[in-house]
């Protein structure tokens, strides 16, 4: 879009909302939409072209303003993190809108808002599991960090009154396999219990990445750890679409009784999240 255009389409959008709002007195309090209406009106799929403004303009009274006083909104929100979790190559399980979903992805406000969600959701299910399996609860929870690590994990950490260890990292400023091997082996001695490790594919700091296939494998259980109280959560803040190679790979697939958990920040912080 040209700032020719730009410009009159950004008049056109104030002369609707001002239009909107002074005849708000004549709209429908309760929208007469039911749950899932968008689903038929829109693509399965994100666009693979760009559209032409006037269509994108004729979706909005026709998709977003039958549900504008509640549903919309979130209707949105769920077909475009569909969208998402195609363009990205996720697995179905993922989709909002499929028979194998475990709940699909949400949006939030900022990346930091995702981080503390995501651990709140990892540390509630550890607490969850060992509920069900052992009847006992998780007071010696453990977060497992390193130092190039985003500081909003750390801080998520503080928020949530986990205990928090760094762990070193390789000449490449890389988290390896081995010593995340190693530390849950110390921790569990220490009477912890491991539900989450933060990987990182482009750190904020030097853009290393990573061992990623490595650390699938631990936290899939394998090296040993196949018992059902080994179950780690595996969080990926992810920068870079290379991660995808990774899942559809399978370095993260479930092993045995143990599944690996996983969330996943992506531009927009937009959260993708399977906890089971």
């Amino acid at each position: 879009m040209q700032a020719e255009e730009y410009n009159r389409r950004g008049k056109q959008l104030v002369d609707y909302i001002t239009q909107y709002l002074g005849s708000v007195r004549d709209r429908r309090v309760i929208p007469d939409v039911k749950p899932g209406y968008m689903k038929d009106l829109i693509p399965d799929c994100a666009p693979a072209e760009p559209e032409d403004w006037d269509h994108i303009w004729d979706d909005v009274e026709k998709v977003i303003m039958p549900g504008a006083s509640s549903p919309a909104c979130t209707e949105l929100e769920l077909n475009v993190m569909d969208w998402l979790c195609k363009a990205l190559g996720l697995p179905s399980f993922f989709l909002h809108h499929h028979p194998d979903s475990r709940g699909g992805g949400i949006l939030q406000s900022t990346v930091s808002e995702s981080t503390l969600v995501a651990l709140l959701a990892a540390r509630k299910d550890k607490i969850l599991q060992l509920r069900s399996e052992l009847d006992q609860d998780v007071d010696d929870a453990v977060l497992w960090l390193y130092l190039q690590a985003h500081s909003s994990v750390e801080k998520a950490g503080l928020i949530t009154l986990v205990k928090i260890r760094f762990l070193p990292t390789d000449e490449h400023l890389s988290l390896t396999g081995d010593t995340l091997k190693q530390a849950i082996g110390e921790d569990r001695r220490r009477g912890l219990v491991p539900f989450m490790v933060c990987a990182t594919l482009g750190t904020t700091g030097v853009c290393a990445f990573d061992r990623l296939s490595e650390l699938g494998s631990v936290c899939g259980c394998r090296h040993g750890l196949s018992s059902s109280v080994s179950h780690v959560c595996w969080f990926c803040s992810v920068t870079y679409r290379a991660l995808c190679s990774r899942f559809r790979g399978g370095s993260v697939a479930p092993c045995g009784r143990c599944l690996c958990r996983f969330g996943l920040f992506l531009p927009g912080a937009a959260l993708v999240s399977r906890w089971h």
